[in-house]
């Protein structure tokens, strides 16, 4: 469970606690308040302090020394009961790979499935022979020929995208019934499983990232290849020499792509600042081709999956690079020529900030824990028998161990308190940064002989964000401004 700083629902039943907007808070456990016994009691101490009556399905918990000694076992029993099945599972991962030389990937393939052995579930790779496809012919394509008919084709030299084109206009689906995307096929043909020599420990879990519903998701990257842990080898599809070959055929495609993209005008809004209205994705500056009648560059998104994909996986738009730098400029003097938008952009940014758990709390759950500590060495003093000693000596270290934790939740209260500091140090500089910049980036004849790295510097303050549409829409495209780097400091703030 994450901190109780970065858990934004909780964080925001304090901030409402604080405004007295209700009386009682009933949970079905203690668990949902927190499974660290410390932030319990902190948390506790921050309800009693608000006059907020904390209770659960099956009890309440008053102000007396007797309700808090009760919470405080129930957190313990949590607390324990998290560390102990945390270490089941990790200790059933390790003897799962070590043991019984099995994957703990749940993570499909496409090329190989998983069958039971002697000694574990889901314990080997064996080749996945599904039949997925049958062409005019009436041959059958299982999985495998699929897989060697797309690595032929990358061994050629063929990039990721012909495969996607060729599969699709075959009608051979993907893997989950879908089209086929570049970034499903270098998945494939990047696993060594293909060549007979499967993994584990190939993946590691990054933080969580907050979708725009506001749920979590949990994404995978690939760890260091010396991180890896090799399982007994399978049923290859191609040879290691093909794999290989192909690893380089990807990379140069890729190498010969960057290269084709210079530009001499390169664009002010390339690189993730101008996105395509129809898929979301990225837009890229290219050249006129030689038969085209324009001669200026260009932003397009250009997507062709197949030709009986939907529109959104089969479309092409583009706009003249002088139409949105343009505007582009426009929008810069526009935002900067007027103090009180940057203040409202100021002001939105600070509003995103989130309280921070109450210091005074963790301190009075400290002093507590050294006032039981106090009185355990006063009940030592009078034991009598070992087993009475090693019984106070338990619960002693159980209380040294809660007092460790609340000193490193003042730590972390701390470390935010220094991000928020930094955050409005950052509000600040970029208020300044927008005055000094004023007088000449609102100036239209300065504008016209601006550099690119001051007009780049601009945009990458700002934020500003190009969205275009197809022909024929109400609006061909929008420029609005986000701060992105500030947009940033303030999610990684708040725990997304």
């Amino acid at each position: 469970m994450s901190p109780i700083m970065e858990r934004e629902r909780l964080q925001a039943m304090l901030d409402a606690g604080k405004r007295k907007l209700f009386d009682v808070l009933i949970v079905s456990e203690i668990r949902a308040i927190s499974r660290r016994q410390v932030e319990v009691l902190v948390i506790y101490d921050i309800l009693q302090k608000y006059g907020i009556r904390l209770e659960t399905v099956k009890e309440k918990f008053g102000e007396d020394a007797m309700s808090k000694a009760i919470l405080s076992h129930r957190a313990v029993f949590v607390e324990v009961e998290v560390e102990q099945a945390r270490m089941r599972m990790a200790r059933g991962k390790k003897d799962r790979i070590l043991i019984g030389q099995a994957p703990v990937t749940v993570t499909p393939c496409y090329t190989h499935k998983l069958v039971d052995t002697k000694e574990e579930i889901k314990g080997q790779f064996v080749l996945n022979t599904e039949v997925v496809y049958k062409d005019a012919k009436g041959k059958k394509w299982t999985r495998i020929d699929v897989a060697r008919f797309f690595c032929d084709i990358l061994a050629k030299g063929g990039s990721l995208r012909k495969v996607c084109l060729t599969l699709n206009d075959m009608g051979i689906p993907s893997a989950k019934g879908k089209l086929w995307q570049p970034q499903t096929v270098r998945g494939i043909v990047n696993n060594p499983i293909l060549y007979g020599q499967p993994y584990a420990n190939r993946y590691m879990p990054v933080k969580k990232k907050t979708l725009e519903n506001g749920k979590y998701s949990h994404h995978e990257k690939i760890r260091p290849v010396e991180e890896w842990i090799p399982l007994p080898p399978c049923e290859p599809v191609i040879t290691k020499e093909t794999w290989e070959l192909i690893q380089f055929q990807i990379e140069r495609n890729k190498a010969e792509s960057m290269r084709n993209n210079e530009l001499e005008e390169p664009g002010l809004v390339r690189a993730g600042y101008i996105f395509c209205g129809v898929c979301g994705g990225r837009m890229w500056p290219h050249p006129p081709s030689p038969s085209s009648r324009y001669s200026g560059n260009f932003y397009e998104c250009r997507k062709r999956t197949g030709n009986d994909a939907e529109f959104i996986n089969n479309h092409r738009i583009n706009i003249s690079m002088r139409t949105v730098d343009a505007a582009v400029k426009e929008r810069i003097a526009e935002a900067l020529s007027d103090p009180s938008l940057i203040r409202a952009k100021v002001d939105e940014l600070r509003s995103k900030r989130k309280p921070i758990v109450d210091v005074e709390s963790v301190h009075a759950t400290i002093a507590d824990i050294n006032h039981q500590i106090e009185n355990f060495l006063e009940l030592a003093r009078y034991a009598t028998t070992s087993g009475m000693v090693a019984s106070l000596a338990q619960q002693m270290n159980g209380l040294e161990n809660q007092k460790r934790n609340a000193e490193k939740l003042l730590f972390a209260i701390e470390d935010h308190e220094a991000e928020e500091a930094e955050i409005e140090a950052e509000l600040v500089r970029f208020e300044k940064w927008a005055a000094s910049v004023r007088p000449f980036l609102t100036d239209p004849a300065y504008l016209e002989t601006a550099t690119y790295d001051e007009l780049r510097l601009a945009v990458r303050i700002l934020g500003v964000k190009v969205i275009v549409y197809p022909m024929g829409s109400e609006d061909r495209f929008t420029v609005d401004i986000t701060v992105p780097e500030l947009m940033k400091r303030l999610d990684s703030n708040n725990g997304k």
